[in-house]
């Protein structure tokens, strides 16, 4: 129910109660408390009994003022309590499917946090169709939404919680022993902390990512377990620095990581699978370039710990080898699907 239905009703409810006063006043002759302390007790069915005696046109008018009067209050009441009946109908039903939804996701990442950070992170997610749940004290998607200016509806699908991610319950709730991996961007270094050293604990194996407000922590991230550890000073200084010294790199950097925070080129890395038709096939004959339009820039052998940038077109592919290429996310998409392609894909 709208609020304006609301209004309406309780409109409808003092007009009623202002009309029999009035005509209390009009009939019997009373002052107006009287009238209205009569007219009251009828609509709300007290019956502690009549003000003054009652004359004969006194008593048809109440005989009628009481039966639409009790109409009128028990359709209002009943419109009320369905209303709210309704609403936590729905509400539990949304929890409820949100919960089973969260339970059924594995291989996912958890961002905590939807604040000036977590925002790009769960709208860079969502573009790029990752599977993620997202944890904040408050409704992410009311600072979303307001924030992006985006239609709800575009949202709509995104996993989430309300609720504290330094609390370990939360973070288990939210799948934590199946995930692949954690976005920690609140806003104090020590809250990431101990999401970090939780997620850790819970999911040694869980990828670690994390958001820092003071350089001088880093040492103590990497100390506990992360992965990667962002500063956003650093990211500015280096944005600003090659918009100076160097535009044309700082024109590519702008493509695949926008200001504006809309959605450019995106740097794809896929592993091979085991089942990949890639395995044991040289770079040059994977036709990746000419099915997809995507050069392989970078790959990272299983074996070994750093990245191969320009790789030769003769390098051999094997299981767990990481490809690196740089395109849109439809391209990034099927390059997924190229790599290790789902059953019927390939041909």
């Amino acid at each position: 129910m709208n609020k304006k239905t609301i209004a309406f009703i309780l409109l409808v409810l003092l007009f009623t109660i202002l009309l029999g006063t009035g005509l209390y006043m009009v009939i019997e002759g009373w002052n107006f408390l009287d009238s209205l302390y009569m007219t009251v007790i009828i609509v709300t069915t007290i019956g502690f009994g009549e003000v003054h005696p009652l004359t004969e046109p006194g008593k048809i008018f109440t005989i009628i003022y009481s039966i639409v009067g009790f109409m009128l209050l028990a359709g209002f009441i009943s419109i009320i309590s369905s209303t709210l009946v309704e609403k936590f109908i729905i509400d539990r039903r949304g929890g409820r499917k949100m919960v089973n939804n969260i339970n059924k996701v594995k291989n996912h990442i958890i961002v905590c946090g939807s604040g000036k950070f977590g925002r790009h992170v769960i709208k860079m997610l969502h573009s790029q169709k990752k599977a993620f749940v997202v944890l904040d004290q408050g409704d992410p998607m009311d600072a979303l939404i307001q924030q992006s200016q985006t239609p709800n509806s575009s949202f709509k699908d995104i996993l989430y919680q309300e609720g504290d991610p330094t609390r370990e319950e939360i973070l288990i709730s939210a799948g934590l022993e199946k995930a692949y991996g954690i976005i920690s961007c609140m806003p104090e270094d020590s809250q990431n902390l101990f999401i970090g050293v939780t997620a850790k604990k819970n999911n040694p194996k869980i990828k670690w990512t994390t958001s820092i407000v003071d350089e001088n922590n880093s040492s103590k991230f990497y100390t506990v377990g992360a992965d990667d550890v962002i500063r956003g000073d650093f990211v500015i200084g280096n944005r600003l620095v090659n918009s100076m010294v160097n535009q044309n790199l700082f024109g590519f950097l702008e493509q695949t990581n926008p200001i504006d925070g809309s959605i450019g080129l995106i740097v794809g890395a896929v592993e091979i699978g085991p089942n990949s038709p890639l395995i044991h096939v040289a770079i040059k004959d994977t036709t990746i370039n000419k099915s997809l339009g995507l050069l392989i820039f970078a790959l990272k052998k299983g074996s070994q710990e750093g990245y191969q940038l320009n790789p030769k077109p003769e390098t051999i592919l094997a299981e767990k080898d990481v490809i690196i290429s740089v395109g849109d996310t439809a391209q990034i998409e099927s390059l997924e699907l190229f790599v290790n392609p789902k059953k019927g894909f390939w041909k």
